[in-house]
């Protein structure tokens, strides 16, 4: 159920982290994939290690988005799966952020990944349905400090998905998204980083910081994040659509009211 043999696949910010794993278990599935990202040499690395098509394109220019899916279905026929994996994030309260950083973090996290669904979705239908997994966040669920742009534009690909989900489902086009928490990524290194910095502590001490509170304890690794994904890919998700599958290791689960009770928590007056 898991086999993607003769499915073609288009996947963004896949040059590195969630995305280069989701290309290369695409391909050993069977898969046919154009990666896209802004990096070429990135995709170049990518395409050259497992043979993806590398698309350079910056997903909120609707005109590069439309061009790169063009040369993907000239290339191999069709298109059947999308994954839009394209984030940047940026820190700001309401009060602070700029109206430059708001505006691209619509630009590429929103406006990106309906781009590329409205030029993915024609070409599924001629096909005969697909599957769209927009790769959103758990602050989309939820709220960190300073995250006003992260938090609204991760919260608007939950709208973003059901609505396709909703109006695509009788062209068996189904639209799912997928929420994680910590993934061993460059982006998550970044933040690892910054807060060995303002603590003064080592970076292993950091990383702990950041996934003591989860239930599992530590960070995934994007071959995780991969094979959720690749379910709802895949013919064994047929029947699932609109639906959120959060994958952060229980981090949004926690009653962080009731820690001062957790005898592992450490919590003192």
């Amino acid at each position: 159920m898991m086999d993607l043999s003769g499915k073609v696949a288009f996947v963004t910010g896949g040059g590195s982290g969630i995305g280069d794993a989701v290309v290369r278990q695409f391909i050993a599935l069977g898969a046919k994939v154009g990666v896209a990202g802004r990096r070429a040499a990135l995709l170049k690395r990518v395409a050259e290690e497992c043979g993806a098509l590398p698309l350079t394109c910056d997903v909120s220019d609707a005109a590069a988005v439309d061009a790169a899916i063009t040369a993907l279905v000239k290339e191999h026929g069709g298109l059947d799966i999308v994954v839009n994996n394209a984030g940047v994030a940026q820190m700001a309260s309401a009060e602070d952020i700029s109206a430059a950083d708001w505006q691209l973090m619509l630009d590429v996290n929103l406006t990106g990944a309906l781009n590329v669904c409205h030029r993915a979705i024609p070409e599924m239908r001629k096909r005969g349905g697909g599957a769209i997994v927009n790769v959103s966040s758990v602050g989309g669920l939820t709220s960190a400090s300073n995250s006003v742009a992260y938090s609204a534009t991760k919260a608007g690909m939950l709208g973003l998905s059901r609505s396709i989900a909703r109006d695509f489902g009788h062209h068996n086009i189904r639209s799912n998204t997928v929420c994680p928490g910590w993934v061993d990524t460059a982006m998550a290194q970044g933040a690892v980083d910054a807060l060995s910095g303002i603590h003064g502590i080592s970076k292993d001490a950091a990383r702990n910081m950041l996934t003591r509170w989860s239930p599992l304890g530590r960070m995934a690794a994007p071959a995780e994040l991969a094979n959720c994904i690749t379910f709802l890919a895949s013919p064994a998700a047929s029947f699932v659509t609109g639906a959120v599958l959060v994958a952060d290791g229980g981090q949004s689960i926690v009653d962080l009211g009731l820690l001062p009770f957790d005898p592992q928590a450490g919590i003192t007056s």
